[in-house]
């Protein structure tokens, strides 16, 4: 399309459409009066993961928003879930006590407040009490049925399944929410 605009070859039509497109894709930038500003994204607020001498994250893998305009953030390199406030500020950190967490990736939150959380590291899935505390996993190292090499994403169905990317494995794993392997797919 862009080449028929740039051989004079185009309707008004076309280039509206092609604006659209450009637009909803981001890939243009939108004008404000006579500036032009790049892009349609625009920085409302930056958190750092350094504040002073704390590290509140580093290596942040995801993020997962909540209702309140709270959110979990996946810290792969701290080993960490943190919780922060909708001004950035870090209000829990679930670390996963004694057994601890081996490189979050991805945070699922449950209805009931609980949290899944995929560790990327120890090829699990760890379960996470409304109140923050570890009280299981399921998955473990391999190539079978429910067993995983790198999980990653994570995705809820509202019916009590949880899908979760296995990256080492190439395929998606279902299971229950409560560690019952369902089936998987890819590979």
């Amino acid at each position: 399309w862009n080449w028929l605009v740039e051989q004079e070859r185009s309707t008004a039509v076309l280039e509206s459409w092609i604006e659209r497109i450009e637009l909803r894709r981001g890939l243009a930038s939108e004008r404000l009066g006579e500036s032009v500003t790049p892009g349609r994204l625009v920085v409302m607020a930056e958190v750092p993961g350094i504040q002073g001498t704390l590290t509140v994250f580093r290596r942040p893998a995801m993020i997962r928003p909540r209702n309140d305009g709270y959110f979990y953030l996946a810290s792969f390199a701290t080993h960490q879930v943190v919780l922060m406030d909708p001004n950035g500020v870090r209000k829990q950190v679930i670390d996963g006590g004694i057994e601890g967490l081996d490189r979050p990736f991805d945070v699922l939150v449950q209805e009931d407040g609980s949290l899944l959380v995929s560790e990327f590291g120890a090829d699990r899935i760890a379960q996470i009490s409304p109140q923050g505390f570890k009280v299981g996993s399921f998955g473990g190292t391999g190539l079978g049925d429910g067993r995983l090499l790198g999980p990653q994403y994570l995705a809820g169905d509202g019916q009590g399944h949880l899908y979760v990317s296995d990256y080492g494995n190439s395929r998606i794993v279902k299971f229950t929410t409560d560690g019952e392997f369902i089936l998987s797919f890819g590979g």
